[in-house]
C-alpha cells in the first residue's frame, strides 16, 4: 500500500504543477483532462487513507502501476516540450498525451469500480448478526485449562535487573488508586520479557490477590480481552450464547471488586483497547495496578496515570552477557571465540531479540572461528535465516500499524547505508522532492515533514543521533534490523531497490525499479557491462538515483536518466557531464558549472540544489518559484531583472555556500539589496559577503562564516541590521577586532567561535536580552575570560548568566514584596541541597511553625540568581489545607502553555504536566502542604525518574516532610535572634535601617524582643507602630510605644498561643468600625486572590461601612481596606493602573484567626460550611444559627439537603470550578434563605435566569452566572433594595426588562454583554448609580445620561461611530472611567474600522481613565486623546490603534497621562518627542511583536513593563533602563520582562 499511496501523492503534485506551472514555463496540456485525472487521484488517495484491510492488495498494485504510467506519459510529454523549447526545434502537436490520459482515465475508472465493490462487500461482512462459535458457547474455565496461556517461570533478563526493580517500585507505590504503569520501547527490545519477570516476581505474587495476563496486539475484541481476564481470575464454568460484552464486563467487575489485582495488558497499540475495558476493572482504592507494554511513546503518555518506563538498548557489556548466556548456558566461551563473539554481540546494536535469535543459531552450529567470522559479516542475514517468520513478524508489526502517510517515509530510510548518520535537513528535503509529503494550507512541506519524523521517533522506529542547541533533531538513524525490515518491505512493494554494484544478480531488478540506491563496490567488468545494459533499458523509468559509493563509472550514466527527479551521487571527484535533466527536483552531485549554468533555468521543477562548484547563475534564476534550498561552493549572483516583480524566489529557505556569494556589477549594475533581502522565507545563510548586504536580509536567523568567509581583520557592523539573527558561527577567519554591542545583534541567542584571531568578545553583548550561549572551542584563554566577564556583567544588569542550554524564567506574581531579614544562612543551606546530584527527583522540605517565615525563605530562594541560573524552568504552586489536585495541575500547566486548560480532564492535565516536567530541568516550589494525603497525590504526578528536577516544599508538619523524602532530614526553620528581630522591625516601621529616632530605639528593641523571633509577629506589630505616628511626636509617641509594649506583655503570657495572641493584639488595636471588615476576610478560601472591587461592594451590602461627610460609601470602604493594609493585616497582591488596590490576600494564620474570632467573639458573624466523610459541618439543621454562610465545595449536595436558615442574610459560594445546578434546586435558595441581603453564587451556571430569586426582596448584592442569559426579567424590579448587580453571561447583548429607574438604591450594574434599555421605562433619576457596564451604543442618549448624572464608571459596546458627533457623553461631569469596545458583529471589524473618535470637547470633562478595544483607529487619532486634559490612564487593547507608524507629539501631548498600556497592535515604528507624555510614570506593552524600538520617553518614566514584544524592543527597553539608572540611580526599575516567542 505504501508504494501505491506514494505514487498517488507524487502524481497529484505533478498534476497540480502542470496546471499551475511557473510563469516562464508554459506547459501545453488539455486542462480538463488533467483536472479529471486529478479528481480521480484524489479519490484513490482518500480511499487508501481511510481503508484498512488486506483485500485490495492486487488492486493496490494496479493503482501504483496506473499512477506510474500516468507519471511516465505526462512527464515525458513535459520533457519533450522542454527539449523542443531548448533546442528551438518546432514539433507538431501530437495526440499521444491526450490519448494516453484518456486511456488512463478509463483504467482508473475500472479500478475504482472494483474498489467500490470490495468496500461494499467488506461493509456487509463487517456487520453480520453476531453468532457465538462453538468454542465461545462452551468455553470451560479452570486453572488447568488456562495455564498454558499464562507466562510462567523467569525469562532470561541479562542487564535488566535495575529495570525490573524500577517497574516493581512503580507497581508497589503508596498510591491507593488504580494506576497504569506503561513499559514502552521498540519491537524486540524486551518489553514482554521484562513484564514476564515482573509478573512472576515473588514480591508481586505475594502483593496482589489476583493476577491476569492478556495479549492485546493489533487485532482484538473487547469480548476476547474480558474473557481472557475472566478465565484467569474466576472459577466460574461457562458463558452461554446470550452472554455479551456487558454481561461479561459486569461479572468481571463484581469478581474483581474489593480485590487487589494486577492486570498485564501486553502489546497494546491503541488507547481504545483500554478505554473499552476500563469500566470493567474497578478502582478499589487498594493499590490495584494495570501493567501495559507498548511500542508507542505517545500511547504510554496518554494513560496519564504513571510515568512510562522506557526501555533502553543494552550496552556492549550487557549484550555480550546475554549473547554468551544463550550460546553457552552452562559452559565457558572458548578463548578463541570470545573476541569475535563480542563483535557479533555488538553488531546486534543492543537489541535483546536479535541477541537471543543469533545466540540460538550459534548454539546449534559448528563452534569454529571461521564459521563465527562468517556469521559476523552477515549478522542480519543470520538473524533472519534462523527464525525469519517469528522475528520479522515482531518487527513488522510496527510498520503495519503506521498511518499510510508515514509508510513511504519510513521505507525510504532503506536508501541510506548501514550505520549512516542521516542529516535531518537532507532527509526532509528528499521526502519533499519524492512527493511523500501531503501539502497542507497552514504549514510548509518541510514543517509537515518534520512532524512526520517526530512521529516516527515517537514510535521508536527512528533513533535520534544528534540534537542542536535549540533541542531540534539534527541527525537521526535507524537500527540495522529495522533498516533490513525497510529493505525487505521496499523490495516486496516494488518501492525501491537497494543494489550492490558488484552483485551479478542485480540486473533483473534494476530493469523494473523507479527508485534505485547503489552502494558498495565499483561497477566493473561483466557485472558493469550487464548492469549498464540493463540500466540503459530501464533508465526511462527511474525517478530516484542515489549512489553511496565512490565509483568513476556512476557519473557517466547520468545522461540516461531522462525523467529522474532525485539525483544523489557520492563521487565528488567526477563530474556528471550530462544533457539537461529537465525533471530534476533534488540534485546532490558534482556537475559541470558551465553545463549547469546553461540549463538550470530549464529545471522548471527544481527544489533543492547541492553542488560543490563555483557557478555564475543566470538572471533567470529569479523566475524559479519552486526553488527551496541552494548549497554550493561559491555563487556569482546578479540582480533580478528590473521588470521582475518583487515576489522573487518566494519559497527559497536556504542559501548556503562554502566560499561565498559574489555579486556581479559588470552586467546589470550595482548589487541591490532586493536580490537577497527580497527572499522573504530565507532563514539560513552560510557565505562570504559584504556584511552590510548580509545584515539587510530581513529573515536571516542563522549565519555561519567558515574558512575565510569573512575577509579583513576588523568588523564594524551597522546598527539596525541583523535584526533577527539568532545563531552566529565564525570559524577559520581573520577577524581580530570586533567593535559591536547589543544594538547590532539584538536577537542573538547563540555565538560560536572557532579558529579565530579575535582577542575579546564585545562587552556590549552582555546587554543582548536573549543571549543564551557562547561556545568557545579551540580558542585562546583570553576569550574564555572575555565570555566570563560578559556573563558576570549580564547578571549585574539583571539578565541571566550565559549557559549552553536555553534559560527561561516564568513570570509569577509576587504575593507581596516581603522584607527578608535573617534568612541568608538558611537560604545558603537549602541552595546547597539544590546543587547536590541525585539519581532521581530530589525533594527538599522546609518546616516550621506558622508565621516563622517558611514562604518568605522559599521565595528568597526562588529569586536567588544562583537558583535562577541553575534551573531553566521555575514553578511556584500554593497548596494550603484546601488542596485540589486540579488546581495544582492548572498552575503548573500555565508555566508551559499560554492557553486556558481548565476544560481538560484531570487525567489529561496530569499527563500534560508529567510530559513537560519529565523533559525539563526544573525546580518546583510547593508552598504550605498540610497533609500526607495531599503529598501522596502530588508525588504521583511528579516524574520520579527525572534526576535533574528538584522540589522544594514548605509545611508546618514534620510528618509531611519525612514522607516527602525519607533520605534527607527536613530543614527546620529557626527563630530570628534579637538583632535580626530589631532589623526587621525597623524595616517594617521606618522602611530603612538606622532611621529610628534615638528616644524610641530602646523601646523598639524591647518590642522586637517581645515578638520572640517570630517574623509574622514582628510584621504585625510593625503595622501597629506605624499607626502611632499619626498621634504625635516626641514624648507623645514614646508614650504610645510604651503602652503597646505593656499590652504585648499581657497578650504574650500564654507560651503556646504566642502567634495567635499577636494577631489578637493587632485585632484589638483596630477601630471598631474596621473589625467586622477585617473578620469578613475569613469567608474567602485560603490563598484566594480577593478582588478589592468585589470586597468593597460586599462590605457595603453587609452594612459594615458607616457614612462619612463628603465621602461616598465606596470611598470610606476603600479607606478601610488601606488601613488594614497599612497595619500589615492584609497584603496587596496587585495594584490598578491608577495606583489603587486591585487584589489582596491574607495570611493563612490570620484567616484562621478571623474564622475563630467571628464564631466566638462576634457571635457567629459567619460560618464556613465544610463536608467530611459525607457529613456537612455544621449540620444542615444547625445553619439557622448563623447570619452568614460561605461554602467552597459540594454546593449542589448542600442545596439538595433542603437547608433552612431564616436568619441567614448572606450566602457566598467560592467554588473554583463551574457548577451546574439542576433546575429543580433553584427554588431551594429562596426557600432556604428568605432573608438574604447578599447572594454571590457566580460559580453556579444557571441554564435559565432564576426568576425565583426575585422573591428575595431584601437583596442588596447579587452575582449570577449563566452562559445563555439574555435579559434581566421585569420581576427584578421589585428588588427595591438592590445596590449591586453582577451578571456573567456569554451573550453579546443583554436586555434589561426590569425598570432600574425605580430601583433607587442601585449603585453598580456590571456585565460584559451590551446592555439595552427600553426608552419606554419611566422613573426618577438614578442618583446613586455609579457603575453601568457595559451599555450598548444605541442606548447612549442624552435622556439616559440625564438620568444617570453621578456615573463614575461607564462601559460602552457596539458601533462607536454613533458617538462620533454625539454630545451626550459631555453630560457626565462625574465620570472618571470610560471603556469603549467597538463591536459591529456580524461585520468584520478590520474591514469596517472606526473612522474617528469624538472630538475632545465631546468627552466627559473629568475623565481620568480611558480604555479602547478593537477600534482599529489610525495612530493619527491619538492626537485627539492627547488633548484630554484630565486623562491619567490610557489603555489601548486588541488593535485599538493600527498602522505601522506613530509619531507622538504635535498638538496632543497627554499633559496629565501617567499610565499607558498598549496591548496587541501592529505598530512597528514609534517616534516620540522629548516633551511628549511629560508625566508618564508607567508604560506597559503587551503583544506588540512588530514594534522595532521603544522611544526614550520623558524622564518621569518609572516603570517599564513589557511582555511578548520583539527582541529589538526588549533591547531598547534595556537601553532605556540603563539610561534611567544613570540619571536617577535606582529609582527606576523594570517591573518584568517577558520575551515574545
Amino acid at each position: 500500500m505504501a508504494a501505491a499511496y506514494a505514487a498517488l501523492l507524487s502524481l497529484s503534485q505533478i498534476l497540480n504543477q502542470i496546471l499551475h506551472p511557473p510563469p516562464a514555463h508554459k506547459i501545453i496540456v488539455v486542462g480538463a483532462q488533467i483536472e479529471s485525472l486529478l479528481e480521480k487521484v484524489r479519490f484513490f488517495t482518500d480511499f487508501l487513507e481511510n481503508y484498512s484491510g488486506n483485500e485490495i492488495e492486487d488492486l493496490e498494485t494496479q493503482i501504483a502501476y496506473a499512477a506510474y504510467e500516468a507519471e511516465d506519459a505526462i512527464e515525458s510529454n513535459v520533457i519533450d516540450q522542454m527539449t523542443a523549447r531548448s533546442t528551438r526545434i518546432k514539433r507538431k502537436k501530437g495526440t499521444f498525451l491526450f490519448q494516453s490520459v484518456r486511456t488512463l482515465l478509463e483504467k482508473f475508472d475500472s479500478i475504482r469500480n472494483e474498489l467500490v465493490k470490495i468496500k461494499y462487500t467488506k461493509s456487509s461482512e463487517d456487520h453480520p448478526q453476531h453468532k457465538f462459535s462453538a468454542a465461545e458457547a462452551t468455553v470451560s474455565f479452570s486453572s488447568s485449562s488456562s495455564s498454558k496461556l499464562l507466562p510462567s517461570g523467569k525469562s532470561t533478563m541479562v542487564g535488566f535487573d535495575e529495570q525490573v526493580n524500577e517497574v516493581l517500585c512503580k507497581l508497589s507505590g503508596d498510591q491507593s488508586n488504580r494506576l497504569i504503569v506503561p513499559i514502552v520501547g521498540m519491537g524486540g527490545i524486551g518489553k514482554t520479557t521484562l513484564a514476564t519477570n515482573v509478573y512472576n516476581h515473588p514480591f508481586i505474587v505475594e502483593r496482589f490477590h489476583v493476577r491476569a495476563w492478556v495479549k492485546i496486539s493489533q487485532e482484538y475484541t473487547k469480548k476476547e480481552i474480558l474473557l481472557d481476564i475472566w478465565r484467569q481470575v474466576s472459577n466460574s464454568v461457562r458463558f452461554d450464547k446470550e452472554s455479551n460484552d456487558g454481561n461479561i464486563g459486569e461479572l468481571l467487575f463484581k469478581e474483581l471488586f474489593g480485590r487487589k489485582y494486577l492486570i498485564l495488558m501486553d502489546d497494546m497499540w491503541d488507547i481504545k483497547a483500554w478505554e473499552e475495558v476500563k469500566s470493567c476493572l474497578p478502582d478499589n482504592d487498594n493499590g490495584s495496578r494495570i501493567l501495559v507494554t507498548t511500542r508507542l511513546s505517545k500511547l504510554a503518555e496518554d494513560f496519564g496515570s504513571s510515568s512510562p518506563h522506557t526501555m533502553q538498548f543494552l550496552d556492549e557489556e550487557q549484550s555480550w552477557d546475554l549473547f554468551r548466556n544463550k550460546v553457552f548456558p552452562k559452559e565457558v566461551c572458548p578463548v578463541e571465540l570470545e573476541k569475535i563473539g563480542k563483535y557479533i554481540a555488538a553488531r546486534c546494536r543492543g537489541l535483546p531479540l536479535a541477541l537471543v535469535v543469533i545466540g540460538r543459531l550459534l548454539a546449534k552450529s559448528i563452534m569454529t572461528r571461521e564459521h563465527w567470522e562468517y556469521v559476523a559479516q552477515h549478522v542480519t542475514s543470520a538473524v533472519n535465516y534462523e527464525d525469519n517468520e517469528y522475528f520479522m513478524k515482531i518487527l513488522s508489526l510496527s510498520y503495519t500499524h503506521l498511518p499510510i502517510c508515514l509508510k513511504s517515509c519510513f521505507l525510504y530510510l532503506a536508501v541510506f547505508p548501514e550505520d549512516f548518520e542521516i542529516r535531518v535537513s537532507m532527509l526532509i528535503r528528499l521526502w519533499v522532492a519524492e512527493g511523500f509529503i501531503k501539502p497542507t494550507r497552514a504549514k510548509s512541506l518541510e514543517e509537515v515533514a518534520e512532524e512526520y519524523l517526530e512521529d516516527l521517533i515517537d514510535r521508536n522506529l527512528v533513533l535520534v543521533r544528534k540534537r542542536g542547541l535549540s533541542g531540534k533533531v539534527k541527525a537521526c538513524g535507524i537500527h540495522d534490523l529495522l533498516r533490513d525490515l525497510c529493505t525487505r518491505e521496499a523490495h516486496k512493494d516494488k518501492f525501491m531497490y537497494i543494489a550492490k554494484l558488484n552483485d551479478p544478480n542485480c540486473s533483473p531488478y534494476i530493469q523494473s525499479e523507479r527508485r534505485l540506491s547503489i552502494r558498495s563496490g565499483p561497477w566493473k567488468h561483466k557485472v558493469f557491462e550487464t548492469s549498464k545494459s540493463a540500466f540503459s533499458r530501464s533508465a526511462a523509468l527511474i525517478r530516484s538515483f542515489l549512489v553511496y559509493s565512490v565509483s568513476n563509472s556512476t557519473s557517466d550514466i547520468a545522461c540516461k536518466l531522462r525523467l529522474v527527479r532525485v539525483l544523489r551521487m557520492g563521487d565528488r571527484n567526477a563530474e556528471a557531464e550530462t544533457s539537461p535533466l529537465f525533471n530534476l527536483r533534488y540534485v546532490d552531485c558534482n556537475m559541470g558549472s558551465k553545463l549547469l549554468s546553461s540549463f538550470i533555468f530549464q529545471l522548471w521543477n527544481l527544489q533543492t540544489l547541492v553542488v560543490d562548484i563555483n557557478i555564475a547563475l543566470p538572471a533567470e534564476i529569479w523566475q524559479m518559484p519552486q526553488l527551496r534550498h541552494i548549497k554550493m561552493r561559491e555563487i556569482s549572483l546578479c540582480d533580478p531583472p528590473s521588470s521582475q516583480s518583487t515576489q522573487v524566489l518566494e519559497n527559497l529557505q536556504t542559501l548556503s555556500t562554502k566560499l561565498g556569494v559574489r555579486y556581479r556589477t559588470d552586467e546589470i549594475g550595482p548589487f541591490c539589496l532586493t536580490n537577497l533581502a527580497g527572499l522573504r522565507k530565507l532563514e539560513s545563510l552560510v557565505l562570504e559577503f559584504n556584511m552590510s548586504i548580509v545584515g539587510s536580509l530581513p529573515n536571516l536567523e542563522v549565519l555561519k562564516l567558515k574558512s575565510g568567509a569573512a575577509k579583513g581583520e576588523k568588523w564594524n557592523p551597522i546598527e539596525g541590521q541583523f535584526g533577527r539573527l539568532k545563531f552566529l558561527l565564525i570559524d577559520q577567519c581573520e577577524l581580530e577586532i570586533w567593535e559591536a554591542d547589543n544594538t547590532h545583534f539584538p536577537c542573538l541567542e547563540h555565538l560560536v567561535l572557532g579558529d579565530v584571531s579575535l582577542k575579546e568578545i564585545p562587552i556590549g553583548f552582555a546587554e543582548i536580552p536573549d543571549l543564551e550561549a557562547i561556545v568557545l572551542p579551540r580558542v585562546k584563554r583570553s576569550l574564555w575570560t572575555s565570555a566570563e566577564e560578559i556573563s558576570e556583567e549580564r547578571m549585574n544588569l539583571g539578565y541571566e548568566g550565559l549557559k549552553i542550554q536555553p534559560f527561561r524564567l516564568p513570570v509569577i506574581p509576587l504575593p507581596r514584596e516581603d522584607i527578608v531579614v535573617g534568612f541568608e544562612d538558611e537560604a545558603d543551606t537549602v541552595i546547597k541541597y539544590l546543587y547536590e546530584e541525585s539519581k532521581e527527583l530530589d525533594v527538599i522540605s522546609i518546616i516550621g511553625m506558622p508565621g516563622l517565615g517558611k514562604t518568605t525563605l522559599a521565595w528568597k530562594i526562588y529569586n536567588d540568581s544562583r537558583v535562577q541560573f541553575e534551573f531553566p524552568t521555575m514553578i511556584w504552586v500554593y497548596v494550603s489545607d484546601e488542596f485540589k489536585m486540579r488546581d495544582f495541575f492548572l498552575t503548573i500547566s500555565k508555566t508551559f502553555i499560554d492557553i486556558d486548560m481548565s476544560s481538560n480532564t484531570d487525567k489529561e492535565l496530569m499527563s500534560l504536566v508529567r510530559y513537560y516536567l519529565e523533559k525539563s530541568k526544573f525546580i518546583l516550589f510547593i508552598d504550605d502542604v498540610w497533609t500526607a494525603e495531599a503529598w501522596r497525590d502530588i508525588e504521583a504526578a511528579l516524574p520520579k525518574s527525572n534526576k535533574f528536577g528538584k522540589v522544594v516544599i514548605t509545611s508546618r508538619y514534620e510528618a509531611v516532610a519525612l514522607l516527602a523524602n525519607q533520605k534527607r532530614d527536613p530543614h527546620r526553620l529557626r527563630f530570628l535572634d534579637s538583632m535580626e528581630s530589631w532589623m526587621l522591625l525597623q524595616l517594617e516601621v521606618f522602611r530603612n535601617l538606622d532611621a529610628c529616632p534615638p528616644e524610641l530605639e530602646n523601646l523598639g528593641k524591647i518590642i522586637a524582643k517581645q515578638c520572640r523571633g517570630l517574623p509574622l509577629a514582628i510584621v504585625l506589630i510593625g503595622g501597629i507602630l506605624v499607626e502611632t505616628f499619626s498621634q504625635g511626636e516626641g514624648a507623645v509617641l514614646k508614650t504610645e510605644w510604651e503602652k503597646i509594649s505593656e499590652r504585648m506583655s499581657q497578650y504574650l503570657n500564654e507560651e503556646k498561643r504566642g502567634t495567635e495572641n499577636i494577631i489578637a493584639f493587632s485585632y484589638n488595636q483596630l477601630p471598631h468600625d474596621l473589625r467586622d471588615c477585617f473578620l469578613y476576610l475569613g469567608m474567602f478560601p485560603e490563598g484566594t486572590e480577593i478582588h478589592a472591587w468585589k470586597l468593597i461592594r460586599l462590605w457595603i451590602a453587609e452594612e459594615f461601612i458607616q457614612q462619612k461627610p463628603k465621602k461616598s460609601l465606596e470611598e470610606v470602604a476603600e479607606d478601610n481596606l488601606k488601613n488594614l493594609i497599612n497595619r500589615n493585616l492584609v497584603m496587596v497582591d496587585k495594584t490598578k493602573a491608577e495606583g489603587g488596590i486591585k487584589t489582596c490576600r491574607i495570611h493563612g494564620m490570620i484567616r484562621e484567626f478571623c474564622k475563630y474570632e467571628a464564631a466566638i467573639a462576634r457571635h457567629n458573624l459567619f460560618q464556613e460550611i465544610n463536608r467530611s466523610m459525607g457529613v456537612f459541618d455544621p449540620r444542615v439543621f444547625e445553619i439557622h444559627k448563623y447570619p452568614r454562610l460561605c461554602i467552597h465545595s459540594y454546593v449542589v449536595d448542600f442545596l439538595r439537603m433542603q437547608p433552612k436558615g431564616p436568619k441567614v442574610c448572606s450566602f457566598l459560594c467560592f467554588s473554583k470550578e463551574a457548577i451546574t445546578l439542576p433546575l429543580e434546586y433553584i427554588p431551594s435558595i429562596p426557600e432556604a434563605f428568605d432573608s438574604l441581603r447578599v447572594l454571590d453564587v457566580n460559580p453556579i451556571k444557571f441554564s435559565i435566569f432564576p426568576v425565583k430569586l426575585t422573591q428575595l426582596i431584601h437583596l442588596k448584592y447579587i452575582a449570577l452566572s449563566g452562559d445563555e442569559f439574555k435579559s434581566l426579567p421585569d420581576a427584578v424590579s421589585k428588588l427595591w433594595n438592590l445596590q449591586t448587580i453582577r451578571i456573567n453571561t456569554m451573550s453579546r447583548t443583554f436586555e434589561i426588562k426590569a425598570n432600574i429607574w425605580k430601583m433607587r438604591q442601585l449603585r453598580h450594574f456590571k456585565t460584559k454583554a451590551a446592555i439595552t434599555l427600553s426608552s419606554e421605562l419611566k422613573g426618577e433619576v438614578a442618583e446613586n448609580l455609579q457603575t453601568l457596564s457595559t451599555l450598548s451604543t444605541q442606548c447612549c442618549t442624552e435622556d439616559l445620561f440625564d438620568r444617570t448624572p453621578n456615573l463614575i464608571n461607564l462601559g460602552i459596546r457596539g458601533d462607536l461611530a454613533t458617538l462620533s458627533d454625539s454630545k451626550c457623553l459631555r453630560k457626565l461631569n462625574r465620570l472618571q472611567k470610560l471603556k469603549l469596545l467597538y463591536d459591529v458583529f456580524p461585520d468584520v471589524i478590520s474591514e469596517n474600522p472606526l473612522s474617528r473618535l469624538p472630538q475632545p470637547d465631546k468627552f466627559p470633562p473629568n475623565l481620568k481613565i480611558l480604555e479602547l478595544s478593537a477600534t482599529h483607529l489610525h495612530w493619527t487619532h491619538m492626537s485627539t486623546l492627547g488633548k484630554l486634559s484630565a486623562l491619567k490612564v490610557l489603555k489601548l487593547k486588541d488593535f485599538a490603534f493600527v498602522g505601522k507608524f506613530w509619531e507622538a507629539g504635535g498638538e496632543g501631548k497627554f499633559a496629565s497621562l501617567e499610565f499607558l498600556l498598549i496591548a496587541r497592535t501592529n505598530l512597528e515604528f514609534w517616534l516620540a518627542s522629548s516633551d511628549c507624555l511629560p508625566g508618564l510614570k508607567c508604560l506597559v506593552l503587551k503583544n506588540c511583536e512588530r514594534l522595532v524600538e521603544i522611544p526614550l520617553l520623558h524622564k518621569s518614566l518609572q516603570v517599564l513593563d513589557i511582555e511578548r514584544v520583539s527582541k529589538t524592543a526588549v533591547a531598547s527597553a534595556r537601553k532605556i533602563e540603563a539610561e534611567k539608572e544613570n540619571m536617577q540611580g535606582q529609582q527606576h526599575r523594570a517591573k518584568r520582562v517577558v520575551l515574545s516567542s
